[in-house]
């Protein structure tokens, strides 16, 4: 074989030779181990010597021997010839006689000595030593075949055991503990990582592979187990020269010579790298499970069937405000709120008949200062594992409590301004009735206040007519003068009362949304104006097309138009009309070369009834009033850019659609 298992086969014990012939005659027959040691003396030795067989065992028997020859004791290291030689030998009286010592070893095929068999002899032998000596050649004879045959088994026996180890994946190992020599089977060499083909190793093959980490203390198990003879059983790492690391696990044991020293330690081992993987991420999970337990921004925990609390995390032990040891001690039906208890124990039930797999419900604990806390609560059940298609039976129970006591209180505020927002929508929809219905009060009344007020403004202007028709040349200057005045002053006030009632009207009249071409309505707007013809309007190319109430931009146009060529101080002024776009709209501009409006005007002239200067037209004052009202109508804004001597611009923003 070519990486033998040594394995201690079993000998002729002494009985077998103690009542040989010999015996009785001047010989005394021994034997010992393969390092040289007695392992049996015939009782002859303390007749010859005065102590006992059993003393002497082991290198005792040297105490018998005279000093000067004791160095002649059996060389363990021969290699493997038979042995003789003359000493010396203490007698029962004290003296020394001669002896010879002859012993004849026992070997393997490979010429490694088992044991040794031999005797003691006088120097002078007589014919039964001589006899005996013959014996003990044919004695040593068979034995020699017989151990070649046994050999043949037992070659045959470790090719089978280390055919079945390798098929096992294990490795074998047999360390001659007096030599330091160390047979191991290849798999044990490859589960080492080295390379298989040298199976007699050393004890520093093996150490130079295990993890420095836990050399010391597999060591230590080591000797643990050599000084207690208990088995040794460690798991450990080792490092291949690649740098991978594997873990190995061993199982050895020690023999013993008959003195009770280690002689030798047989064992095995094999690789366990995919279970300490296995085990390693069953512990990385624990440990990421336990993190996410006691962690966690919700309360967890386990229950059991009857409702005890059996494992519960930090968070829970805040919501219901008990420790951890208290909370334990208790059943979740010992802190639930008594007007949820039903629903949350009905549920329970669902879940242990198979009707749900979980459920989810908002309930309430009691706290420990009796405050109650409402929670959200999901529950599933964990149940035996087992392989048929029925479920196992019911473990326990996995709760997941979440605070939501501040949504509660969120509810309960969102609920009173709803019942608030409800009671405004009330409010405000009898206001916006009381609001029509003052509006169609106001409606009346200015349709009312204006016929009840152009009647007799009709009648003075009829009578001032017919008193110039019937008068007119009889009257002096003074009183015709007087006459036209007072029919200004009826025109002015016509005119005021049409204003008032087209500026009630702005905001509450529904209008009709259409596509206005801002160029084409202001051609409209100028035609209807008929400004004078020395009078120079130019109107920018780019102008815009809106979405808009067609009626209300032509109003406001009309208005700034009109007040530019009212109040302007010659008859051959300019108008500019431009556009600029706006995130949501445009600005217009409608500027002129006038006289101006001083800056501490500019606020007073959007006022109702607030003129600079009368014109002859008699101004009502509540043209840029109406205009300002129509914009900021509209969403927009109107401002004045103008100083004294320096012309007149207005500009406003208009939405596109």
């Amino acid at each position: 074989m070519d990486n033998p298992v040594l394995i201690v086969m079993p000998t002729a014990t002494p009985s077998s030779l103690s009542n040989h012939p010999a015996n009785f005659q001047p010989q005394i027959f021994w034997k010992a181990d393969a390092q040289g040691h007695l392992i049996y003396l015939a009782p002859q030795w303390q007749a010859v010597t005065g102590q006992s067989a059993t003393a002497s065992l082991g290198d005792r028997y040297l105490e018998c021997i005279h000093p000067d020859d004791r160095h002649l004791g059996l060389d363990s290291q021969s290699l493997a010839q038979p042995y003789a030689a003359a000493l010396r030998l203490r007698l029962l009286d004290g003296t020394y006689a001669k002896w010879i010592a002859q012993a004849q070893p026992i070997t393997d095929a490979n010429q490694q000595i088992l044991e040794w068999l031999g005797a003691f002899t006088l120097a002078q032998p007589q014919p039964s030593a001589l006899q005996f000596n013959a014996e003990l050649e044919l004695c040593v004879a068979q034995r020699t075949a017989e151990m070649e045959g046994s050999m043949i088994r037992v070659r045959d026996y470790v090719e089978r055991v280390t055919v079945a180890l390798d098929a096992a994946k294990m490795g074998m190992w047999d360390w001659d503990l007096i030599t330091n020599q160390t047979v191991w089977s290849p798999y044990h060499e490859m589960l080492l990582g080295y390379e298989s083909g040298t199976p007699r190793r050393t004890y520093q093959d093996w150490a130079e592979r295990v993890h420095p980490d836990d050399l010391a203390w597999v060591e230590a198990e080591m000797e643990h187990c050599r000084r207690s003879g208990s088995d040794y059983n460690p798991e450990y790492r080792v490092i291949w020269p690649d740098g991978s690391q594997h873990w190995l696990t061993a199982f050895g044991r020690f023999h013993y010579n008959p003195a009770g020293q280690p002689i030798r330690m047989v064992g095995m081992i094999w690789d366990i790298s995919d279970r300490k993987q296995a085990e390693l991420k069953l512990i990385e999970t624990q440990e990421r499970f336990q993190a996410t337990f006691e962690q966690a921004a919700v309360g967890i925990a386990h229950v059991a069937l009857n409702g005890q609390w059996l494992r519960v995390n930090q968070k829970l032990c805040e919501i219901v405000g008990y420790s951890h040891a208290e909370l334990l001690a208790l059943t979740f039906q010992d802190i639930t709120h008594p007007e949820d208890l039903a629903a949350d124990l009905a549920c329970i039930q669902r879940l242990l008949s198979d009707e749900i797999n979980t459920y989810v419900l908002e309930k309430r604990y009691l706290r420990q200062d009796q405050t109650v806390v409402w929670v959200n609560l999901t529950v599933s059940l964990v149940r035996q594992a087992q392989n048929s298609a029925e479920p196992g039976a019911p473990k326990y129970f996995i709760s997941v409590i979440e605070d939501i006591g501040d949504r509660k209180a969120a509810e309960l505020t969102l609920q009173n301004r709803s019942r608030e927002l409800n009671q405004l929508n009330l409010l405000f929809a009898q206001t916006t009735a009381l609001v029509e219905k003052r509006n169609q009060e106001l409606d009346q009344f200015a349709y009312l206040v204006s016929h009840d007020l152009k009647a007799p403004l009709r009648a003075i202007s009829n009578l001032a007519h017919w008193i110039e028709d019937d008068l007119g040349r009889q009257l002096p200057p003074e009183n015709q003068q007087h006459l036209q005045l007072m029919q200004s002053r009826v025109g002015r006030m016509e005119k005021l009362i049409n204003g008032l009632l087209e500026y009630s009207r702005i905001g509450r009249v529904n209008m009709e949304i259409q596509p206005v071409a801002v160029a084409d309505l202001l051609a409209e707007v100028i035609d209807s104006i008929d400004p004078p013809a020395t009078f120079k309007i130019q109107i920018a190319a780019d102008l815009p097309t809106l979405k808009t109430k067609r009626l209300l931009l032509h109003q406001v146009f009309s208005n700034l138009i009109s007040n530019a060529i009212k109040h302007h101080d010659r008859p051959d002024g300019q108008i500019q009309i431009s556009a600029q776009p706006q995130p949501n709209g445009y600005e217009f501009a409608v500027g002129d070369d006038g006289p101006g409006i001083a800056a501490n005007q500019h606020e007073r002239i959007f006022g109702i009834f607030q003129t600079l200067h009368q014109s002859k037209d008699e101004n009502t004052g509540i043209g840029l009033a109406i205009v300002k009202k129509i914009v900021e109508s509209e969403a927009g804004q109107i401002s004045v850019e103008s100083s004294l001597g320096e012309g007149t611009t207005f500009r406003f923003t208009w939405s596109a659609s």
